[in-house]
C-alpha cells in the first residue's frame, strides 16, 4: 500500500500470485474445498518507516498488522 497498491491488489500479490507461481492453485484463495490458511489483518494509521524488497526505506501513513 505504501507503493500505491490498493488492499485487494496487495492480497492478490501476496497470496494468489505466489500460489500460482508454485503451481498450487488450491492455495491462496478461499474457494469452497480449498485449504483454509487465513490471517486477520488490521490497517493501522500512523507514521511508519517501511523497507521495500531492495532495502530502500519508504514512509507510509498506513500499515497492515496481523491480528
Amino acid at each position: 500500500m505504501a507503493m500505491g497498491m490498493d488492499l485487494k491488489s496487495v492480497i492478490k500479490a501476496s497470496a494468489w500470485a505466489p500460489a500460482q507461481s508454485i503451481q498450487r492453485e488450491e492455495l491462496g484463495n478461499l474457494s469452497v474445498g480449498s485449504e483454509a490458511d487465513i490471517a486477520i489483518l488490521t490497517i493501522r494509521q500512523g507514521k511508519f518507516g517501511l523497507f521495500d524488497y531492495t532495502g530502500r526505506r519508504l514512509e507510509s501513513n498506513r500499515k497492515l498488522d496481523v491480528r
